[in-house]
This record gives structure tokens, sequence and C-alpha cells, in this order.
């Protein structure tokens, strides 16, 4: 896997049962975490891109209690304890005021080696793999929802650039 992105913290435990985690780590790197920037929890050695839906960081500064979309229960937010937590500056990130997207329905994916375009028909909400699912020549083709793939999301554009796994469009 490449090196991407720079340390954030480390999950410590849940917190509370509505699926927030108190995130250990540096303090200033802490405190400029916002309502809808994107974070990459290292899951079994590959890095997973979750949005921050709310971030409460007025306790000390090495600690901040985060929640993540899609982690809706003190028993999903326990999966992800001990887990390094990971930011990645080429995504870009929304600001409190903007809408909150589940998903990426109708966002423009291209594969940045052949220039692919195909468009997002859905999201497969999964801890362990979460998928984006795309439409390519009548296709249905699943993406691995990682940062090993997904390069960068833009979600003002509504673009994503991704490095897709060989043979991924090989469908005749």
């Amino acid at each position: 896997m490449s090196e991407m992105g720079n340390p954030v913290g480390t999950l410590v435990k849940p917190h509370g049962y509505k699926g927030e985690m108190l995130l250990k780590g540096k303090p200033g790197i802490l405190q400029e975490l916002t309502q809808g920037m994107p974070l990459f929890i290292a899951i079994d050695g590959q890095r997973v891109p979750f949005f921050i839906e709310e971030v409460h960081n007025e306790i000390p500064a090495e600690k901040v209690i985060i929640k993540f979309e899609f982690i809706d229960s003190k028993d999903t937010a326990g999966r992800y304890v001990s887990c390094d937590v990971f930011s990645d500056p080429g995504v870009s990130t929304r600001t409190a005021g903007e809408a909150q997207r589940t998903d990426y329905r109708g966002f423009l994916c291209t594969d940045r080696s052949s220039g692919a375009e195909l468009t997002v028909t859905g999201y497969i909400d999964s801890a362990e793999n979460p998928i984006l699912v795309l439409e390519y020549k009548g296709n249905e083709v699943l993406l691995p929802a990682n940062a090993d793939y997904i390069l960068n999301i833009d979600r003002d554009a509504g673009t994503i650039e991704a490095e897709f796994p060989e043979g991924l469009l090989d469908l005749e």
C-alpha cells in the first residue's frame, strides 16, 4: 500500500451510543478537524475513507469526540477501537453549512490510468469493505472504496479520481 496522508491519531474507544468515538492525537491537528472533512481509518492494512459527521474538540487538546458518516451505533464504533486515522491533503473538504451526502450517486468516476469515465450508481455501506457501484458500458462494476483505489473525491464538482485495479474493466 502506498503511503498516504498524515497521521491524525488513534481511535481509543466508543463514546456514547450513537457511534461517536474518542480520537486521541496530536494537539493542533485535532483542533483543525471539521464537519465534512474526509479522514482515512486504517482497517486490516487498508485506509478506508470516512467523512466527519460531527466533531467536538472542546475537550483537552490531545483528544476529540468524533462521529463519522455510516457509523451509527456503539457496536459499530467498537469495531474501530485501536485503528489509526490519517488525513489526506489531496481530498477536498466540505464546510459545516453544506448539506451532507450519504452516497456518491451521480458522481463521475475517472480511472487515472485508462481515462475511462464511469457513473456512480450506488454505494454499498460495509464497515469492512465499502464499495462504489459504477456503470460502465451497460455493466455494473464494483470498486472497493478504499484509499488504495480512491485518489481524490471532489464533492463540489461531483467527481472521483481513482486508480482502478488491473482487470476491473475487462468485461468481454
